[in-house]
């Protein structure tokens, strides 16, 4: 498993062969969750990173069951890009269920108040 460290001095990612920034004018920038190998872990300082949110924020979507609960290694949280991605993969096909449920939903409401209209 190849772990994905950071440098608090410079407070840049160091991934080995993933890649995780490259030059953009003089600041890094993050690639894609998917630019990751699945057995890669993030830590919850990378994660918070990739989604532009702090630790707090990162832990209140793990409460909230937004994000999925990290794993402790060598007691910092974190994640496998495996578990991210598949997490992910889930909510999303939740969200087009429930949207197409209320399409359904409004749908059949218009036919009923079209049946209403004299």
């Amino acid at each position: 498993m190849e772990a994905i460290s950071e440098k608090a001095e410079s407070g840049s990612v160091d991934t080995g062969s993933a890649g995780a920034e490259r030059g953009n004018g003089g600041a890094a920038a993050m690639l894609p969750l998917g630019s990751y190998k699945p057995e890669d872990v993030i830590s919850e300082q990378t994660l918070c990173k990739l989604l532009d949110r702090c630790r707090v924020s990162i832990r209140r979507m793990v409460n909230k069951g937004e994000l999925p609960a990290p794993t402790k290694l060598s007691g910092r949280r974190c994640w496998t890009v495996a578990t991210l991605t598949a997490f992910f993969q889930v909510r999303l096909e939740q969200a087009r269920r429930e949207q197409e449920r209320t399409r359904r939903d409004r749908e059949k409401l218009a036919r009923k108040v079209a049946e209403l209209r004299p």
